[in-house]
């Protein structure tokens, strides 16, 4: 056992059965001596005096340790053995651990860590989820489907822009295509007459105010007027 080894090898660590049937405050007064911590329950003073890895060099901050990167490494794996052992096997489990006399508070603070970081995760989650089933775009509403991102929706800004709108009548101009039969008749020609609107003020403003954005559309709408003729 290689605690048993290392006990052997130090020179001014104590038995525990030196140990135990002394009171807490004669622990804590070794303890004092020894430059160790003196918080925490008797018996984990006595393993702070027994254990033979809390002499010596002093480790590494707990907060930028290797100890504390393989612990939250353990926590993190549903599968790992740790979530079945107390928390001295746990830092048995690991000489790094051993290092360290505050683990049990840095244990149960890194778990409650790891618990609050899984918690806003998945609230996070839902959120994401809710929006997304929220803002979905291609759903029915009212029984017919959204149009602005449908493919009516650009076929009608080239039929506009050919002025189809004004050579037939909006129930005749909804029969042209299967994509506009899939809207109501009074839905589509509101969506007719929204178009027509948007063209006829983007023309003026271009015009007006010379709006390189306005123009783009403009220009836009030519070339796919031009490339669905050919």
């Amino acid at each position: 056992d290689n605690h048993i080894v290392l006990r052997k090898m130090a020179v001014n660590v104590p038995s525990r059965e030196s140990l135990v049937g002394k009171k807490v405050k004669d622990l804590k007064h070794l303890l004092r001596e020894a430059g160790l911590p003196l918080s925490g329950k008797k018996e984990e003073l006595i393993e702070r005096l027994t254990n033979p890895n809390y002499r010596g060099k002093k480790p590494k901050k707990w907060e930028h340790s290797e100890a504390k990167k393989c612990l939250r490494r353990m926590l993190l794996d549903p599968t790992s053995s740790i979530h079945s052992m107390s928390v001295i096997d746990a830092q048995r489990s690991d000489p790094r651990f051993l290092k360290y006399p505050m683990f049990n508070k840095y244990y149960a603070d890194l778990k409650r860590a790891i618990a609050a970081e899984k918690m806003l995760a998945k609230e996070d989650d839902a959120k994401a989820l809710k929006h997304i089933r929220n803002n979905k775009r291609s759903e029915p509403r009212r029984g017919y489907p959204s149009w602005h991102d449908h493919a009516a929706k650009e076929l009608l800004e080239d039929d506009v822009f050919r002025n189809l709108h004004e050579q037939m009548p909006p129930r005749e101009l909804w029969k042209t295509r299967p994509e506009y039969m899939e809207f109501p008749k009074d839905v589509f020609r509101s969506h007719i007459n929204n178009e027509a609107n948007k063209q006829r003020s983007a023309k003026y403003w271009a015009y007006k105010r010379n709006i390189h954005g306005m123009k783009r559309y403009l220009e836009d709408l030519e070339r796919r007027s031009n490339k669905n003729r050919t």
